[in-house]
């Protein structure tokens, strides 16, 4: 069977390569179907019996290898899903991308980046609608056929505690915000209105970064083409982890959901480039659970510090701004909530509006509320990551101080657990640094003090 594993992992490393390489592809403009369809045929083995039957062998004596047998069954997951989550994004894709009357021959895409730009757009909605009511049915039927797989103790009923448990605190942080969360153009206004500007967004998020010993690693970084997609935001892709790490760049400025969405990659990308290189690829390469996306979250926590505050003008200004933030943590939780509580769910178009209007008391149709989603599978981990970052950030304050983001010690921690790459789930990381999921409640609290 040794052959037969050692076969396995270069056909693993080979796909996983490959896939980095179609999504570098895909970030500059081709069709994700056709790259994910020839992917399969040359690593079809991957789909075969054996693959299955080699990976299951992989097994002690070492826990090296029992994380990377269950970091192998991740990938191979994730090859069999390959070509249904490409043929998804293909259609969000194409229904952002096509140009429609109602928007004045614009397509919606380009009619988002007009209203962030504060530019009146007419019929904005009901162009939207009309773009996503192509694609609803068969985006229903994909929904469907990717079952997510939550952890042992994750239900639907986890995300509907969160948004019961936060229900009174984000209405009084959606009042600040906008007076009215019911109205979406309201909405993105209050959401985009950013107190930093957006030249030099990567540098300050470096800088917010420096004791974590991010400037080095970014060296590592190399730039793809921008997004094709108006709401992926940047894209990180790790194509040789821990060499190199691709960053896009996103298509459209939102001001301040800009600024988190650039901390959120940079986090993640971070995470990427400390892996170490002695792991077996299918360690190396991030699975769909590890620390990375708790990096993200911890680095968007970091605009609401002082530190990331000290560019506004007086101290007034610096607590609006910094209760701003705040609101917008604790709305992204329930979105991510709300999303979440759907994916176990029934998944389909007609469900799909709940999940926005539990979270943020906005009606979509069920086409763009559809339009909108993830996957499934990344609806699930978006809300258990979103959570842990928030516990995570607690347990890194109690172990090193108020301002742990400012302890060299903490590049130690960080390091220790991103060095492990798919190896360490970020409730086990949790669980290491004494945290308690628990505590995530609180830091919501803290967050947006009511």
């Amino acid at each position: 069977m040794s052959d037969a594993i050692h076969t396995l992992r270069l056909t693993l490393e080979g796909f996983l390569r490959a896939e980095a390489a179609a999504a570098v592809a895909e970030l500059g403009g081709e069709a994700a179907l056709p790259l994910a369809r020839a992917i399969r045929r040359r690593f079809r083995a991957l789909g075969e019996e054996e693959s299955r039957e080699a990976a299951a062998s992989i097994a002690p004596p070492s826990s090296v290898e029992i994380r990377e047998a269950e970091a192998v069954a991740d990938h191979l997951r994730r090859f069999d899903h390959l070509a249904t989550r490409a043929r998804a994004r293909d259609l969000r894709s194409a229904a952002w991308g096509t140009p429609l009357a109602v928007l004045g021959s614009r397509t919606p895409r380009e009619a988002v980046a007009a209203l962030a730009r504060g530019q009146r757009v007419d019929s904005l909605f009901d162009g939207l609608r009309q773009a996503a009511a192509a694609a609803e049915a068969e985006l229903s039927d994909l929904a469907r056929a990717l079952v997510p797989r939550p952890s042992e103790s994750e239900t639907p009923s986890d995300a509907q505690s969160w948004l019961d448990e936060t229900q009174d605190l984000f209405a009084a942080a959606a009042g600040y915000l906008t007076g009215d969360v019911h109205e979406p153009g309201l909405l993105l206004a209050a959401l985009t209105a950013s107190p930093f500007p957006a030249q030099g967004r990567l540098r300050r998020t470096g800088v917010r970064c420096e004791t974590w010993g991010l400037a080095s690693a970014l060296h590592r970084t190399r730039r793809a083409g921008a997004i094709r997609d108006l709401l992926l935001g940047l894209a990180v892709v790790p194509s040789d982890p821990p060499a190199t790490v691709h960053l896009a760049a996103a298509p459209v400025e939102f001001g301040l959901l800009s600024d988190f969405d650039a901390a959120h990659a940079v986090g993640r990308a971070l995470s990427r480039l400390w892996v170490s290189p002695a792991l077996p690829v299918a360690l190396r390469w991030p699975a769909e659970d590890s620390v990375g996306e708790v990096f993200g979250g911890l680095s968007t926590q970091l605009l609401w510090t002082p530190l990331a505050l000290l560019t506004c003008s007086g101290a007034a200004e610096r607590e609006r701004q910094r209760r701003r933030v705040g609101a917008i943590l604790l709305g992204a939780t329930r979105l991510f909530a709300g999303l979440a509580r759907w994916a176990l769910g029934a998944r389909d178009a007609a469900t799909a509006p709940d999940a926005w209007r539990e979270a943020w008391g906005i009606q979509l149709s069920p086409a763009l509320a559809l339009l909108l989603m993830p996957d499934p599978e990344r609806c699930v981990l978006l809300f258990r990551t979103a959570l842990h970052a928030l516990a995570t950030w607690v347990a890194l304050r109690e172990r090193l101080d108020e301002d742990w983001y400012l302890n060299p010690r903490a590049a130690e921690v960080l390091r220790a657990a991103a060095e492990r790459g798919a190896g360490l789930t970020s409730g086990e990381w949790l669980t290491e640094l004494g945290g308690r999921l628990t505590d995530a409640l609180g830091r919501a609290h803290e967050l947006f003090p009511s």
